[in-house]
């Protein structure tokens, strides 16, 4: 979403140094030419955002300048603040922590807000496990399959059915599900016909 969008790009001018388009790009997952169109946006909301031409140019904030999260409403700022389940994190291998996220959030919240965001963080707990005491091994074929999403691309999988047979096929992952501690993937096969796999049977791929 767009206004998640800008609140990265703050978080990530906030530090004071100069960042290219390129890199904000790259970390956001999205085209240079939308990167340019989101400064045109924070701009126009009156965030004093400036380009820096030249080889080392890029984008930053005015000198000593640090953005509030004012433009959210109370709910809509403490939501961002629902801890994410860890496991979650760990499981696509995103490098970073929820608590790693909620300090960077933290910086930006205006003081009024900062003490119900960490309450609200500290008193609600998500467990994407069960009660069982079991440990769950990550399939090696989730980073296969978390990086055909982002890019779009076929992938042949060997595949174990719940019965014991095993096929080779080959289909078009269109998206990751965690249900309670088990992954999916969604996917699309070569008769244009929708399919889920739990990553756990992907034999290889």
């Amino acid at each position: 979403m767009k206004a998640e969008r800008l609140i990265k790009i703050l978080l990530l001018l906030q530090h004071g140094e100069i960042v290219s388009t390129r890199e904000i790009a790259k970390e956001l997952e999205v085209s240079e030419r939308t990167v340019h169109r989101d400064m045109e946006s924070l701009s126009a909301a009156g965030i004093p955002v400036y380009a820096e031409r030249g080889q080392a140019g890029g984008w930053r904030l005015v000198d000593n300048w640090k953005q509030r999260l004012s433009w959210l409403k109370e709910k809509e700022m403490l939501s961002l603040f629902l801890p994410h389940a860890e496991k979650i994190i760990n499981d696509l291998n995103m490098g970073t922590s929820s608590k790693h996220i909620r300090d960077k959030l933290l910086l930006s919240l205006p003081e009024e807000s900062k003490q119900s965001a960490v309450k609200l963080w500290e008193r609600v707990h998500v467990d994407m496990g069960t009660w069982r005491n079991t440990k769950i091994e990550m399939n090696p074929a989730m980073e296969v399959m978390k990086e055909a999403v982002m890019n779009n691309k076929k992938v042949t999988i060997i595949y174990k059915k719940a019965n014991g047979e095993i096929r080779e096929s080959i289909v078009k992952p269109l998206g990751l599900v965690a249900k309670s501690s088990t992954w999916y993937v969604i996917s699309m096969n070569n008769q244009d016909e929708f399919r889920s796999y739990k990553i756990t049977r992907i034999i290889e791929c």
